[in-house]
């Protein structure tokens, strides 16, 4: 008799509990489905940050490809065809805003914009400055300047705020200088596809003091 009320209170206890276990079971995959997901979205952000982390790098350097163009350019044979460009009215962003609606000084408001293909044809490029890369994405294709992912590498050079300067070894009345300001855009806009671009553009904007010349006197 008392096996028999042991067994039914073991049974009653045990029907009272039904369901802790599959709560138990649920919870644990709840907790482990949570440090999936959470891993998941760290490895995005950090391929994504590695991504973003690239393509700045990228756009430092073509900054920096501008400047360096123009000071290499703009010194020798080749400076007076850069310096010759700078007029009034040319549209260039690095500017000084008008303070005041007097006319200003034509020498103020002169500069010069070039391209990549300026400096290819007036410099006399054998090379282009930046390769494309014309396939899909991470294809086998051979990589462009950028790598493997299609992507519109730009820089844009403005010359402005020109003064006359001097440098070391040459007379006056021999040559002549020019001290002008250049300022190098560096733009990169990665697209997938013929119509669709992707959003994260790069740009980085660069500025140097650079003696041009010498020019005819």
């Amino acid at each position: 008799m008392s096996a028999l009320l042991l067994a039914r209170h073991r049974f009653t206890r045990r029907r009272q509990q039904r369901g802790v276990a599959m709560f138990i079971v649920t919870m644990m995959m709840t907790v482990l489905a949570t440090v999936g997901l959470f891993a998941l979205a760290a490895a995005s952000t950090e391929v994504k940050t590695a991504g973003n982390e690239r393509q700045s790098t990228q756009t430092h350097y073509l900054a920096e490809y501008g400047i360096i163009a123009i000071t290499h350019n703009a010194d020798g044979p080749h400076a007076s065809a850069y310096v010759n460009r700078m007029v009034p009215n040319q549209g260039c962003q690095s500017l000084p805003i008008p303070q005041s609606s007097l006319p200003l000084d034509p020498l103020t408001t002169s500069c010069a914009v070039f391209d990549m293909n300026d400096f290819q044809s007036t410099g006399n490029w054998v090379i282009a400055p930046t390769v494309p890369y014309t396939g899909a994405p991470y294809s086998a294709t051979t990589p462009g300047s950028l790598g493997p992912i299609p992507t519109t590498p730009v820089f844009v050079v403005e010359l402005t705020d020109r003064n006359t300067a001097s440098a070391p070894g040459f007379s006056q009345g021999t040559a002549q200088f020019s001290l002008v300001t250049a300022t190098a855009i560096g733009v990169t806009l990665p697209a997938f596809g013929a119509t669709a671009v992707y959003a994260n553009e790069g740009i980085e904007i660069q500025r140097a003091r650079i003696i041009a010349g010498p020019l005819p006197p």
